[in-house]
């Protein structure tokens, strides 16, 4: 279990942020949209696309890539204990890298993924400058092993945390693997709803803890990386540029408001993309906020209208 004041601190965090509310002019319902910020949506879905460009920069299809899954002996008796976790895959993942770049590695991607319970592992992309050799796992076909019995024992070796499982990466959906891993930490607001209504899903806690660690109590360590000769698109911030055509069309559409942050810190106000619940009382403070400037918009109108006519 999470604690509350894990999740409260959350969404602290998340209601910190520039939001924007607009009255949809078809059917009268309102809608929120917070700008770019680690842990929303807009801020996952922008990443998605970074991520994505980074990852179609591999050769995934000529057996050149090797799927890696290191773990790390975890006390988790506190959360300091659990922080020490992240701490020590900040530490050696660099140390990693340069050990293997000398077995011909010209390529890595790293993720660092959340434990249901708290601690933390990595994943990781190498790309080699050969063509590796593989076998079917005895248990499971579908996974590749790599067959050169030397490359796997020093690529172990220089993992001195704890296991590392090593695969040959078969096909290009390792990649969609990777950008559901990356964007899992991203977003984390219908997991603090699930969480606060008790009901979670699957991986809400491993996206909740993640969060908890990477951005707050570590405040913003990386949860990727890739090498150098790796390009990476920069995340806009800019809300028309990361909200996607549904939500642009329906900002310059609509009559729109910046937030200011005594309104977001209130505790009716929840920091949630999209429509806002109907009767709720985070609908009804929101009208009220945009009742006079819409009053306002209409006599601009009509007296642009009668103008015209004059």
């Amino acid at each position: 279990m999470i604690p509350d004041s894990i999740i409260n601190e959350c969404l602290e965090y998340l209601k910190n942020n520039v939001f924007f509310i607009g009255l949809n002019p078809d059917d009268g319902s309102l809608w929120v949209c917070p700008g770019a910020r680690r842990g929303n949506s807009v801020y996952a879905n922008r990443r998605t696309e970074v991520v994505s460009d980074c990852l179609s920069q591999f050769d995934f299809d000529s057996k050149r890539c090797l799927w890696l899954t290191c773990t790390q002996k975890i006390n988790y008796s506190s959360l300091e204990s659990m922080e020490k976790s992240y701490l020590d895959l900040r530490d050696q993942i660099p140390k990693f890298t340069r050990q293997v770049k000398k077995l011909g590695v010209v390529k890595y991607m790293y993720v660092i993924e959340a434990h249901k319970r708290g601690g933390a592992h990595v994943h990781l992309v190498l790309q080699f400058d050969r063509c590796l050799p593989f076998h079917a796992d005895k248990k499971d076909s579908s996974i590749l092993r790599l067959s050169d019995e030397s490359l796997r024992d020093s690529l172990k070796s220089a993992w001195p945390l704890g296991h590392c499982d090593v695969q040959v990466v078969w096909s290009v959906k390792i990649a969609s693997y990777l950008v559901k891993e990356v964007c899992k930490n991203s977003s984390i607001e219908k997991a603090l709803q699930r969480l606060k209504a008790g009901k979670p899903a699957k991986n809400d806690a491993n996206r909740i803890w993640g969060f908890y660690f990477l951005v707050l109590r570590i405040k913003n360590m990386r949860s990727w990386g890739t090498s150098r000769n790796v390009k990476r698109g920069r995340l806009d911030s800019n809300m028309n540029n990361s909200t996607g055509e549904e939500n642009i069309a329906r900002i310059e559409e609509s009559v729109v408001v910046m937030l200011n942050k005594n309104i977001t810190k209130k505790d009716w106000f929840q920091p949630i993309t999209g429509v806002v619940p109907p009767g709720s009382v985070m609908e009804r403070e929101l009208l009220k906020i945009l009742e006079p400037i819409i009053a306002r918009r209409k006599e601009i109108i009509s007296m642009a209208e009668l103008a015209s006519t004059a």
